[in-house]
């Protein structure tokens, strides 16, 4: 009987490329019928054509045709490898949507690559939008430091935060970094002030964007007034320093 099934298997494998049958049965049985038992050789010997071999779905392929086993070791070899790793990788499955187990575990994989990198992509924008904040929070600092040296009247203070070639334009016009300073030699210029509606917008790894709204007091005005206000910072080696901004008054 041995010898049967190795005669099935190795007159049945299936080219590359061609389908298979959806059953084993089916594929074991369109085989047998090729096949009849010589009784007085106890041999087995093949009948039909390529022809008939074409309308049961299979062909001959030389993998394991007319070769002799000496034992069965080597055809218990080549059964498992005929059967198990190619015919049973390549047989569609009614459960898994008519693919094979091979198709499927490729269709998982690449579903697995996606979840993967839709994951990846979504850590890194949560850390992204960390780190976004928390450069939002230092740069507000810094810009909050220039507005204390402006109440406090500290020329040092405010000069310590700004580029040597700063540059501020405001409706009276542009103001130099001395220009700036020096409007604090008699003192302080505000009472009080507030910032929000804060934004930020990075240009570069050393240079951002800082947009807000300030709500102010200056020194010896009786009303409130609203600026919207532009600041560029750049990353220095003695830290982030004020190189330009812009106020615009609110209508």
């Amino acid at each position: 009987m041995l010898d049967l099934v190795i005669q099935v298997v190795q007159n049945t494998r299936i080219p590359f490329g061609e389908d298979v049958p959806k059953t084993g049965s089916q594929h074991i049985k369109a085989a047998l019928n090729h096949f009849t038992m010589d009784s007085s050789t106890n041999h087995h010997k093949q009948v039909g054509n390529d022809l008939d071999l074409a309308r049961a779905g299979t062909r001959p392929t030389g993998s394991m045709q007319s070769r002799t086993y000496k034992t069965r070791e080597p055809a218990r070899h080549d059964i498992f490898d005929n059967i198990e790793m190619f015919y049973n990788l390549r047989r569609k499955h009614a459960s898994n949507g008519m693919l094979s187990p091979a198709d499927l575990e490729r269709q998982q994989a690449r579903k697995l690559q996606g979840v993967s990198e839709t994951r990846g992509y979504s850590n890194f924008m949560t850390e992204k939008s960390h780190s976004d904040s928390m450069l939002l929070d230092e740069i507000l600092a810094l810009e909050t430091q220039v507005w204390r040296a402006l109440v406090a009247g500290d020329p040092e203070a405010d000069a310590s935060l700004l580029t040597a070639d700063f540059l501020g334009v405001y409706p009276s016009g542009f103001a130099t970094k001395a220009e700036h300073c020096g409007q604090l030699t008699d003192g302080p210029v505000m009472q009080v002030f507030s910032l929000d509606h804060t934004q930020l917008r990075v240009i570069s790894p050393d240079s951002v964007l800082l947009s807000y709204r300030a709500q102010y007091q200056r020194t010896g005005r009786p009303h409130q007034e609203v600026m919207y206000i532009t600041s560029l910072w750049q990353r220095r080696a003695d830290g982030w320093l004020n190189s330009f901004s812009q106020d615009t008054p609110a209508a």
